[in-house]
């Protein structure tokens, strides 16, 4: 594990520490990866539905970017009322993945 330095406003230190009453660990570095593991995994999701929507993805390639499973893709696309634009290539695809 590497050790990073990170600057941070006062408000962003009042929220973390707002998290950090919610978790059952106290330790800051724990609060900081949590926090982020979060961020980047809501950001990867949004990446995906985006180059998605976009026509640059398939499903399965979107499914990779956010890290989910093909079906976990399907079911977040279908929660989000993303119509799901499926071809041969498509299926090609996810018939390898």
């Amino acid at each position: 594990m590497k050790t990073v330095s990170l600057r941070l406003e006062e408000s962003q230190l009042a929220r973390l520490e707002k998290v950090k009453g919610f978790l059952p660990a106290t330790d800051s570095s724990f609060v900081f990866r949590y926090v982020l593991e979060k961020g980047l995994s809501k950001a990867l999701l949004e990446k995906a539905i985006e180059e998605y929507v976009n026509g640059r993805a398939t499903t399965a390639k979107a499914a990779e970017i956010a890290g989910l499973s093909l079906r976990e893709m399907n079911a977040e696309l279908a929660r989000r009322g993303v119509s799901l634009h499926y071809g041969q290539s498509d299926l090609e695809e996810d018939l390898h993945a």
